[in-house]
């Protein structure tokens, strides 16, 4: 059951990445399993407690350990607000010794960062995250 699952979700990484990203900037180097599995056993460690704020650098230092970063929709380093009391975003991951010479990355094919947040009403933040 927990592989059907994950199939799901790379099968919409796919599809989101074929509508959002030029072919030619989608890298063929694929995110391995092994490496997956480090980046969310690291990721868990991080979010065990409950926070006063979304913890998103210490999530994006995680990533850049192995090479990744976050990116938005012109294949450049994401940049922007968390925004709301409860949500769940997706960020598309980037090669990070891919950049090229205006600032964009290689899109790495299989892999996302999903992170959602709820905020309680004592003002601490439960946060879940993992690569896809």
């Amino acid at each position: 059951m927990k592989i059907d699952k994950f199939l799901e979700q790379v099968k919409i990484a796919e599809a989101s990445l074929s509508g959002t990203f030029p072919k030619e900037s989608i890298s063929k180097v694929h995110l391995k399993p092994n490496v997956r599995n480090r980046l969310n056993k690291a990721i868990g460690k991080l979010l065990a407690p409950y926070f006063d704020k979304i913890p998103l650098q210490p999530l994006l230092d995680i990533l850049e350990k192995d090479g990744l970063v976050a990116v938005q929709e012109d294949a450049t380093e994401w940049e922007g607000f968390l925004m709301g009391r409860n949500q769940q975003i997706y960020f598309h991951l980037g090669w990070k010794d891919t950049m090229d010479s205006e600032k964009r990355f290689m899109i790495v094919p299989n892999a996302m960062l999903a992170l959602s947040w709820y905020k309680f009403e004592t003002g601490r933040y439960e946060i879940t995250s993992y690569v896809t």
